[in-house]
């Protein structure tokens, strides 16, 4: 095997990493981007801080990071998760419950099981759209009710998207290719005398 060939399967290799991701993996790694310290325990979840990126977070049960602005926000959270919602009442044939940690608000049909709404800070804003339904349930959760503020029924108040480098290079993955490329052309070029 010649030097050429070498280049060309090294090439080939390096092609590979780019294309895995391990550019941004790398990168992470080398500038410390995930180095956390803790914080405290709260109701059986280590919370931390991760100082690079200025957010605190905590791995749910199934391996998952969450990431939050505060470490109250984070309690909050951790509180949703693990009790039960609060039952708060039945307005026009909907049961309300309040969220135990963030305090949000939704509604339920009874008779589905089904949430109805999105989350709400204000119980009269639950109140004032559930007023807006035709009686089939057929509404839609888009509708709005003016005045009134109400979340979606994704992130936690106080829970922020963290962007990990392996995600900001991303397009570093496409250059994989012409660079596999390369080193396969430069591996199986053969010379004219080996022919």
């Amino acid at each position: 095997m010649n030097g050429r060939e070498l280049v060309g399967l090294g090439l080939v290799a390096l092609g590979v990493f780019i294309l895995i991701g391990g550019v941004g993996i790398g990168l992470s790694w080398v500038l410390g981007y995930w180095d956390k310290e803790y914080v405290e325990t709260y109701r059986g979840y280590d919370i931390y801080f991760f100082f690079n990126i200025g957010v605190y977070g905590f791995q749910t049960g199934g391996g998952e990071w969450r990431y939050f602005g505060s470490v109250e926000s984070a309690e909050n959270a951790i509180d949703d998760m693990l009790d039960q919602p609060i039952f708060i009442e039945t307005y026009r044939g909907y049961e309300i419950y309040q969220s135990p940690g963030t305090g949000r608000y939704y509604a339920v049909d009874p008779e589905t099981g089904e949430q109805v709404s999105t989350y709400w800070t204000e119980l009269e804003g639950l109140k004032s759209w559930l007023d807006t339904l035709e009686t089939e349930k057929e509404e839609t959760l888009e509708a709005e009710v003016e005045g009134h503020v109400y979340t979606s029924p994704g992130p936690s108040p106080g829970e922020v998207e963290v962007q990990s480098p392996e995600r900001r290079l991303g397009w570093l993955r496409w250059l994989g290719l012409p660079v596999m490329a390369l080193g396969a052309v430069l591996a199986l070029r053969r010379d004219e005398k080996e022919r």
